[in-house]
């Protein structure tokens, strides 16, 4: 299988001079990195620079960090529609920013050790998204009907785990050395609960030993 080295190498057999320079500006690093990479002293790009270089060389992200998939580009897709005042349909859209790995809540429990979501192997199933994504987001495909209506079962959502919860956030969480679970984050002075949004379920507390695996930022379902 190629390098990232060798896939630079071929994207820029035909440019001028100084594209590193003009990719270095783009990815706002210096020249050295961009030289490190070409010369495969340094083997995987973090997420950002991903998805910026990509973006410079018109290329999927996954292709470039990979070899693996399609060379071609994501589209943009029509993320939603509006009337106009004149009573038109006018779409909106958005760029899909990249693909991050659909994972279980097993994996999820263990993802805050610093998995590289880049990284060969990390899964079988990837999943294009419009919201920003940075090295170890990731996403999950919700299981049962406690965060229903909200978070149907089915649906999947895309999880920051590089982000801090707030009061209000909804969480993927392990604690009591079980697989990890997805509930909102309630904080009441100095007191946390993880609370379903299906009134069903009961409201937990959130334990000493639990442990933060990320921030849910978006919901992606089919229809």
């Amino acid at each position: 299988m190629s390098t990232l080295a060798d896939r630079l190498h071929d994207l820029t057999k035909d440019m001028p001079r100084g594209w590193m320079a003009k990719l270095a500006r783009h990815c706002k690093i210096t020249a050295a990195t961009v030289s490190d990479w070409y010369s495969g002293k340094i083997q995987s790009m973090d997420g950002n620079n991903l998805i910026l270089a990509a973006a410079f060389f018109k290329v999927n992200s996954v292709w470039l960090q990979t070899g693996k998939g399609n060379r071609e580009p994501l589209p943009l897709i029509s993320l939603y529609s509006h009337v106009t005042e004149g009573g038109n349909v006018s779409n909106t859209i958005i760029a899909i920013r990249g693909r991050v790995p659909l994972i279980s809540l097993v994996a999820a429990g263990n993802w805050s050790e610093g998995v590289d979501n880049c990284a060969v192997g990390v899964a079988e199933e990837w999943i294009e998204t419009t919201a920003p994504i940075k090295k170890h987001t990731y996403a999950l495909r919700v299981s049962g009907d406690s965060m229903e209506p909200k978070f149907p079962h089915g649906a999947i959502i895309i999880v920051e785990p590089d982000e801090e919860a707030k009061n209000g956030s909804f969480i993927i969480v392990r604690q009591n050395g079980s697989d990890a679970t997805f509930k909102q984050l309630i904080i009441d002075g100095s007191q946390k609960y993880l609370k379903p949004l299906n009134d069903r379920y009961p409201i937990m507390p959130l334990k000493d030993d639990a442990v933060m695996c990320g921030v849910v930022k978006r919901v992606e379902m089919d229809v």
